[in-house]
């Protein structure tokens, strides 16, 4: 991906300030924030998904999110400038994300290219969730 365009878009971005990336290797690995006895914990598919993330950036697949999350002024920039490819985000991302665009989607040659896909699946994980495509 990084040789087809020049690496100028990257395969998604990493939150600093949003948790969308932790919520999918939550889900996937059917974990929460708490346990079987309702006490708080750090889930074991966080290390891997921020081990994973740090790979990313570290070989230039993924940059950091502008303003720290993509559901910011910032973030919603760098969707609309076309500079990843991809990324989480619930169900109803996508109806605040159109309205956000101030029509700014319909300018910029955008049927075709958004979608829903599913995201990739960690090994041994027993869901799979749902990433957007640009």
């Amino acid at each position: 991906m990084l040789e087809l365009h020049n690496g100028e878009v990257t395969m998604t971005s990493v939150d600093t300030g949003g948790t969308d990336w932790l919520w999918v290797a939550m889900a996937e690995h059917g974990e929460d924030y708490t346990d079987a006895d309702g006490k708080v914990t750090v889930p074991a598919s966080w290390e891997k998904m921020l081990t994973m993330q740090q790979g990313w950036i570290n070989d230039g697949l993924a940059v950091v999110s502008p303003d720290g999350q993509l559901d910011t002024e910032g973030g919603r920039q760098i969707i609309m400038d076309q500079k990843i490819a991809s990324f989480p985000k619930a169900l109803w991302y996508m109806n605040r994300f159109l309205s956000y665009s101030n029509g700014e989607l319909d300018t910029m040659d955008a049927p075709g290219k958004w979608a829903i896909a599913p995201c990739p699946v960690f090994e041994g994980s027993r869901f799979q969730c749902c990433l957007r495509f640009l």
